[in-house]
């Protein structure tokens, strides 16, 4: 996709500042089922898109949850 550093951008953004903490890892970790899932369709390249928008939207909505998890919240500001 052409625009998927800006898409990337917007995520992060969106995600704010622990929350990016998450997003990042998270946006690698969501290509290995988006890619399992387009391969069974039949499409076998995988663009970061799809995975970095799953990624924002789970990151955005546990925020909190995570950041308590990976024991994060000494990066709150």
């Amino acid at each position: 996709m052409p625009g998927e550093y800006r898409l990337g951008f917007i995520c992060a953004l969106a995600s704010g500042w622990p929350g990016f903490v998450v997003f990042l890892p998270l946006a690698f970790l969501m290509i290995i089922p988006v890619s399992v899932v387009r391969l069974i369709i039949g499409i076998k390249y995988t663009t970061i898109g799809y995975p970095m928008v799953l990624s924002a939207v789970f990151s955005i909505i546990f925020q909190n949850s995570l950041t308590e998890f990976f024991n994060l919240g000494v990066l709150r500001v």
